[in-house]
């Protein structure tokens, strides 16, 4: 079975060149990031310029995992997600990733949420 791999980033942030460094380098498949070529046809067309974006991957959720406007939900919550709970990268738990890393990634999740309360 071929692991998977999510990243997630903001435009600027150099996604795309650590997407290739992945490529190059690891032997996973990366869930995609982006939509169809139909849905930015539509989106186009209309006014907003991410709304039709946003609509498709909150309704895609389960095969993609979101986009930069998602808000990246804690491992435990993850694993109901059958995309999640069969091959991805770096789920805890799960091909031999410590459970430490929950932890460390809980206090992150955590401490960015209180400082976006607070600003």
């Amino acid at each position: 079975m071929v692991k998977l791999i999510k990243l997630y980033g903001e435009r600027n942030t150099n996604t795309n060149y650590m997407s290739k460094l992945i490529e190059l380098n690891l032997d996973v498949q990366e869930i995609p990031g982006t939509v169809p070529p139909t849905i930015m046809k539509i989106q186009k067309l209309l006014p907003g310029q991410e709304l039709v974006r946003d609509i498709y991957f909150y309704f895609t959720y389960k095969n993609n995992l979101g986009w930069k406007h998602t808000h990246v939900k804690l491992p435990e919550k993850l694993r109901k997600y059958k995309l999640v709970d069969s091959n991805l990268l770096g789920s805890s738990g799960f091909h031999g990733v410590e459970e430490k890393s929950d932890t460390n990634f809980t206090n992150y999740h955590e401490k960015s949420t209180k400082i976006r309360e607070n600003s």
